[in-house]
């Protein structure tokens, strides 16, 4: 079966890719079958749909703030509850899109050890200096700290098997 979901043209090579972001650039002259691919997208690509795929990253460096509640985090003693928890991570968040110092708000605000910065790589890539496995992450943390733009901050609240920690404050940095 071949099945060309995205598809733009670069200069003399065709990118392609399905819609779980992988990719594979095609010569013009080159000739592909492609059997993996679950759905075939019958209409064009849009200009949003093409360059999301394309800008698929495959490193980054996030900082995050953890606020654990009681339970949450084993070796070390919180005695907020969950609610608490998360109402103190949503006046974080609050602060942290306000403008506030990110860096300031980690060091006064996360259960985790300060300056709570993570190099990550993406599955199937080779490590670099400090880089740590996506997979070696919560769940949650690694496709949050992926999902996210330079700059941009994201919220991952409580979930047992996504974020078994607490609430994360992510903000990406590379």
């Amino acid at each position: 079966m071949i099945c060309f979901p995205l598809m733009k043209t670069l200069g003399n090579k065709f990118t392609v890719g399905t819609r779980s972001g992988f990719f594979l650039v095609l010569l013009m002259t080159g000739c592909v079958a492609v059997s993996a691919c679950k759905k075939v997208v019958p209409s064009v690509p849009s200009e949003t749909q093409l360059s999301d795929s394309i800008e698929r990253v495959h490193r980054v460096k996030v900082q995050h703030i953890l606020v654990a509640f009681e339970g949450s985090l084993s070796g070390k003693t919180i005695k907020r509850s969950q609610v608490e928890a998360e109402k103190l991570a949503n006046e974080v968040l609050t602060k942290a899109k306000t403008g506030a110092e990110f860096e300031l708000l980690v060091k006064e605000f996360s259960d985790d050890r300060s300056p709570g910065i993570y190099s990550l790589a993406d599955e199937g890539i080779a490590l670099l200096g400090d880089e740590i496995p996506r997979s070696q992450m919560a769940l949650g943390f690694g496709d949050m700290s992926f999902s996210l733009k330079v700059n941009e901050i994201g919220f991952l609240p409580y979930e047992k098997t996504k974020s078994p920690f607490g609430f994360h404050i992510i903000k990406r940095l590379e």
